[in-house]
C-alpha cells in the first residue's frame, strides 16, 4: 500500500508510511494535500487527486499531519451500502477526543463530508469503521481546504460571527429544512 495523498510544492504536509496490517489492527497514513489554489474544491475533485484509503468494517484507520495545518478536510463514501463510521479529533495526550458518529443509509448516493479545525500541536484524525467486515468504507483526509471565497487562512470565530446561533439543550432534536436546490 502506498502513501496516502499527494504534497504540492511548498506544503508542510509531511509523508508518513502506510503500514500494512490485517484489517483488524490500527493503521495510520499520511494527510493528503491536493494543492487547490482557487475556492474549496468539490468532493469529486478531491477524490480525484487524493489517494483514498479503504477502511475494513470493524478497523481504524488514523492520519497524522503537521502542525501548520489548521483545518483538515474528511470525505466518508462507500459503494451504495450502509456507512457507519466513528470520526474523532485526537489532541495531544490529555485531551479528550472530539467525536462525529458517521450512519448513512446509503453511502455512495450520500456521501460524508466535514472541515474540523485542528488547532495546536500534535494533531490526528481517527477514522473507526463501526459497522461489519461486510460493509467497508472509502476515506479521504484533505489538509487543502478553503472557505467558499477562497480563503485558506479563514478564521472560523470571524465566520462565526456572521452567523445567527442557536442553543440546543441537551436531548433535543434540531432538525433544518434544505430546499431541493440545495447540493452537497
Amino acid at each position: 500500500v502506498s502513501g496516502f495523498g499527494t504534497t504540492s510544492p511548498g506544503t508542510a504536509a509531511p509523508v508518513f508510511p502506510t503500514t500494512s496490517a490485517s484489517p483488524d489492527t490500527n493503521q495510520s497514513w499520511k494527510v493528503g494535500s491536493t494543492g487547490a489554489a482557487q475556492g474549496m474544491m468539490s468532493k469529486e475533485q478531491v477524490w480525484e487527486k487524493s489517494n483514498a484509503v479503504v477502511v475494513q468494517g470493524g478497523s481504524l484507520r488514523t492520519c497524522s499531519f503537521d502542525e501548520s495545518v489548521e483545518r483538515v478536510q474528511v470525505i466518508l463514501k462507500s459503494e451504495g451500502r450502509p456507512l457507519n463510521s466513528n470520526v474523532e479529533l485526537w489532541q495531544g495526550p490529555d485531551n479528550s477526543p472530539q467525536k462525529i458518529n458517521v450512519y448513512l443509509e446509503d453511502g455512495g448516493t450520500r456521501q460524508f463530508r466535514a472541515i474540523i479545525e485542528t488547532p495546536r500541536a500534535s494533531n490526528a484524525v481517527c477514522i473507526r469503521n463501526t459497522a461489519n467486515m461486510e460493509f467497508p468504507l472509502t476515506a479521504c483526509v484533505d489538509s487543502d481546504v478553503e472557505d467558499s471565497n477562497g480563503n485558506a487562512n479563514a478564521n472560523p470565530r470571524e465566520m462565526l460571527k456572521n452567523c445567527k446561533s442557536k442553543v440546543v439543550q441537551g436531548g433535543a432534536v434540531n432538525t433544518t429544512p434544505f430546499p431541493p436546490s440545495v447540493s452537497s
